[in-house]
């Protein structure tokens, strides 16, 4: 499998020089990239990863951005040479229940399809915690439309991620691979070994998943870069 790192990891290198950090992602070993947000125009960030020598995974978007313009995101993947959609981010609210944000999804799917790109949704905790019709929010997620399912957020919200995994294998079709640590009430994401996720066990699932990726991620670090780095090794370590 081949190990890509979600640029949000290392955002804000990417707001000093982001031609400079993504070749220092490359230089790391790390074959490919996750977007998020509008640092340039999809032409530039395209130039910009091909002289990396970066594939470009796919892009997240925010289940509002997906659902109000679906267009302009469709076509931000496009200029930017990936065919993967990744819902990143949502969360019911006083005038938006699960049931239609799930509607939403099921029709944002649909949309990719007809586009001719793929579309994934990307799990918290949250998606995990609660429930809907006597199951997670996330399988209820996963009846509709593929995952990326992020390991470190499943075991946060009470699952254990391997035999998650294992259960929705064949839904997984990129899986990001971080780890955390209860401090207190707040789960902080750590660098890779250094946290409470089974990484051994997740590993081994891994590979019963149409997944060709596993996307480093740490929300959080003191020193980014350094993390990318480490956690890399961490991990091309325990691939063998």
């Amino acid at each position: 499998m081949k190990i890509g790192l979600q640029l949000y990891s290392i955002r804000d290198s990417l707001g000093l020089d982001y031609l400079a950090t993504l070749q220092q992602v490359r230089q790391m070993g790390y074959s490919g990239v996750e977007l998020f947000g509008e640092h340039h125009s999809g032409a530039d960030t395209k130039a910009m990863l091909e002289t990396s020598g970066l594939v470009s995974i796919a892009h997240h978007f925010t289940f509002d951005q997906l659902r109000s313009d679906f267009a302009a995101c469709a076509g931000r993947a496009k200029e930017i040479g990936t065919d993967f959609l990744v819902c990143a981010w949502s969360m019911p609210s006083e005038t938006l229940g699960w049931q239609e944000i799930l509607n939403g999804l099921s029709e944002i799917a649909q949309k990719a399809q007809q586009a001719n790109l793929r579309f994934a949704y990307h799990n918290h905790d949250h998606e995990i915690r609660q429930t809907l019709n006597n199951t997670s929010v996330m399988e209820q997620i996963l009846l509709l439309t593929n995952g990326e399912i992020d390991v470190a957020w499943v075991h946060a919200g009470g699952q254990n991620p391997a035999v998650f995994l294992e259960q929705h294998a064949q839904k997984a079709h990129l899986l990001h691979i971080k780890d955390v640590l209860l401090e207190g009430e707040t789960w902080q994401t750590v660098e890779l070994g250094h946290g409470t996720v089974p990484l051994s066990e997740v590993l081994q699932v891994a590979l019963k998943t149409p997944s060709e990726w596993l996307i480093v991620e740490q929300d959080h670090s003191p020193d980014p870069l350094g993390s990318a780095e480490r956690n890399i090794q961490w991990l091309k370590a325990a691939l063998g």
